[in-house]
């Protein structure tokens, strides 16, 4: 087995029944600064016009239609990239290879979450251009185990992780592996 990618660690591994890696996300520092900035700024600014004024945010926001909506909007948009930056930084996976299934066990500081997906229902890996495209700037691949759902493996990362798991996985379970046509 070659060895992992930036990244990766494998946890265990015997050749042809048991293989455990584990990965933690990697790469976009920078993104990951801004939008903490953004976070920080944003959800700082308004938790102390809350304090402060509670009365004239509260004014703010329901005076018109749109108003609240831009706050309920807002506050989406803080919730969602307050959980992608913790999840980049605190968050791991792990998936387990045996004979007959993967597991893929996402985990975010406690909270688990787990799927198995049975040998027999695995079609192919597929690695997919996930980023990079129009005013992304940050050109990024992912990794889909294809059954007749898809499961995503591994999302917005460099090419090398997905490239490394998607031929590790395919060898494993003898299926085909399919790389992105678009290298850049």
């Amino acid at each position: 087995m070659t060895s992992p990618p930036e990244g990766f660690q494998i946890i265990e591994y015997k050749p042809r029944e048991l293989l455990v890696l584990e990965y933690r996300s990697t790469g976009m520092g920078c993104m990951l600064v801004f939008l903490s900035v953004l976070i920080l700024g944003l959800g700082g600014g308004f938790l102390i016009a809350f304090v402060a004024a509670p009365d004239q945010l509260t004014q703010m926001f329901t005076s018109t239609w749109w108003a609240a909506l831009a706050g309920v909007g807002g506050a989406l948009s803080l919730i969602h990239f307050s959980f992608f930056v913790i999840s980049h930084l605190f968050g791991s996976t792990r998936m387990t290879a045996t004979r007959d299934a993967l597991v893929i066990t996402k985990s975010l500081c406690s909270i688990t979450r787990s799927k198995q997906v049975s040998r027999l229902s695995m079609e192919s890996l597929e690695q997919v251009k996930d980023g990079g495209e129009g005013e992304d700037s940050f050109p990024s691949w992912g990794l889909v185990l294809k059954t007749r759902s898809n499961h995503v493996l591994l999302e917005r990362q460099p090419i090398a992780q997905s490239d490394w798991l998607g031929l590790i996985l395919a060898d494993w379970f003898g299926i085909p592996y399919r790389a992105a046509t678009i290298r850049k």
